[in-house]
């Protein structure tokens, strides 16, 4: 019995997870930051490219993962579930920027503690947790340098590991330097919010 709850858990959420990507590939495909091809959606409305898209790079990541015979668990789990945990705070940080600005630009009728003391404050410990992910993250992701004791010492992260926990920073960039270059359906409405 628990042998199938468990399986049917694990299906339920990668039924879940294939759901939410497609949804942020139709997201920005319609957006304008990724082909537009992929905001097209079928009879019934679901974002049909964007599921298949999102179906062809989970089959791409299974096969090369198997090609090179790397362990489901100890490598991709890991590093994935390592890179998608440095990302999250990384995004939390940003929302508490923006909750910041958007009261700076927007006063209300909210008071001190809501608009910057605890948005402040949230930002400070997310950065220093940001910061002891980062800094362990050989240790989380399994991507430790030979001959480093990761008990021991932080930064001590193999090539895959650097790649890997910079690689949310690197997106972030090639993002906003995509949103300053590209000239979009959604600028006025960008523009319309921020003033």
């Amino acid at each position: 019995m628990m042998g199938v709850l468990v399986i049917s858990s694990l299906f339920a959420g990668l039924l879940a997870f294939q759901n939410a990507a497609s949804r942020y590939l139709f997201a920005l495909g319609r957006g304008g930051a990724l082909p537009a091809p992929l905001s097209h959606v079928n009879g019934r409305g679901a974002p049909s490219t964007a599921s298949l898209a999102t179906s062809v790079l989970t089959g791409f990541v299974i096969v090369t993962f198997a090609v090179f015979r790397l362990d489901p668990v100890l490598n991709m789990f890991y590093w994935f579930s390592g890179l998608a945990v440095v990302a999250i705070v990384l995004i939390e940080i940003l929302v508490c920027i923006a909750v910041i600005a958007f009261f700076r630009r927007n006063a209300g009728s909210e008071n001190v503690v809501q608009t910057i003391i605890a948005p402040v404050l949230a930002t400070i410990g997310l950065i220093l947790g940001e910061y002891l992910l980062m800094s362990r993250f050989g240790l989380l992701a399994g991507t430790v340098a030979e001959g480093v004791d990761p008990t021991m010492s932080s930064w001590g992260l193999s090539p895959i590991g650097w790649v890997l926990v910079s690689l949310p920073f690197v997106l972030l960039l090639v993002g906003y330097l995509h949103s300053l270059w590209s000239h979009t359906e959604n600028e006025a409405l960008v523009k319309d919010v921020l003033s």
